[in-house]
């Protein structure tokens, strides 16, 4: 077991190494950047204001960030997605590991340096349409080229490898149905 572990990682390794010097991987990187920044701004110039929440890990933060006084969200936010990404390397790869550590890594930070950045809303429904606008802008653009920063991205990719399921199924639906709740 042990054996094939190693040779198993090596392989890992060397697709990560590999992956690194293609624009592909840059590319992901890059949007998950720009995504990283236009969540931080939603977050910090509307929901937080409007103590809104969102789905996934971000809206587990933020119930956290409101409940628990004194935790910056972003370290909230890495704490949560640490054992998630640890699970994403052993079921997955250590590419993607990798991406979704970085995009994790730069979502927090974002987090940290969009605070204090407001937006002059004060209707909370037209609030929740520009957060949605935003967000969902972010979160779209770091997808569309391969990008993650981890949480339930990591969660629906292990379980679409286990389950052989579409990833929207497993991750839209069920966040749509949380916060209808």
């Amino acid at each position: 077991f042990a054996q094939r572990s190693w040779r198993a990682f090596r392989r890992d390794l060397a697709d990560l190494l590999a992956g690194i010097q293609t624009w592909r991987f840059w590319r992901a990187i890059l949007a998950t950047a720009v995504g990283s920044a236009l969540t931080g701004i939603a977050v910090n110039a509307i929901l937080i204001p409007f103590e809104f929440l969102a789905g996934g890990t971000m809206g587990l933060s933020l119930m956290v960030y409101y409940i628990v006084e004194n935790v910056p969200l972003p370290v909230v936010y890495w704490l949560i997605n640490v054992p998630i990404l640890f699970i994403g390397w052993h079921v997955l790869s250590l590419r993607y590991a990798v991406l979704s550590l970085a995009g994790t890594v730069m979502a927090g930070t974002a987090l940290e340096l969009t605070e204090g950045i407001t937006l002059r809303i004060n209707e909370p429904m037209l609030a929740a349409i520009f957060s949605g606008i935003i967000l969902g802008s972010g979160i779209g653009f770091y997808h569309r080229f391969g990008g993650s920063t981890g949480g339930l991205d990591i969660v629906a990719a292990v379980l679409k490898r286990k389950l052989e399921q579409v990833i929207a199924d497993l991750v839209v639906v069920p966040a749509t149905e949380a916060q209808v709740i």
